[in-house]
């Protein structure tokens, strides 16, 4: 029987727990890091759009970003967190970046939970993501 809290709420953890999507984390770190990395990285950009925008357009896109490691001076690596229907379609995908030109992707089978972080009488209210069509 699953834990009720006082506004009637289930609290369980396992039935959230399954019906929430696994989500795959698409690691990007270049090979080299310097002003010669920046620069292929810059006239990568233009098919990295490309890149992003087909998979914003398959609904397989969540979220995107860049930066730097806590071990290294400048830009040197990304993160795209992406839908995919099992981990070979996440890696055929990943696949598609011209940033593996300069680095390399690693796939990570990433169980997310989405949380608003509003306590509701000591339990985060967690929502479930879009699935994959």
């Amino acid at each position: 029987m699953a834990n009720v809290n006082e506004n009637g709420n289930e609290n369980s953890y396992e039935r959230r727990a399954s019906e929430l999507p696994v989500l795959y984390a698409l690691v990007w770190r270049a090979f080299e890091i310097g002003p010669q990395v920046m620069t292929s990285f810059e006239e990568r950009i233009p098919r990295l759009v490309i890149w992003l925008k087909e998979l914003r357009k398959s609904d397989r896109l969540v979220a995107c970003g860049g930066g730097s490691f806590e071990s290294s001076e400048g830009f040197s690596g990304g993160l795209t967190v992406i839908r995919a229907r099992s981990f070979e379609e996440a890696r055929s995908l990943a696949n598609g970046s011209p940033m593996n030109e300069i680095g390399k992707t690693e796939v990570m089978i990433w169980d997310v939970f989405h949380a608003n972080l509003q306590e509701n009488t000591n339990w985060m209210s967690v929502e479930r993501a879009p699935e994959v069509s």
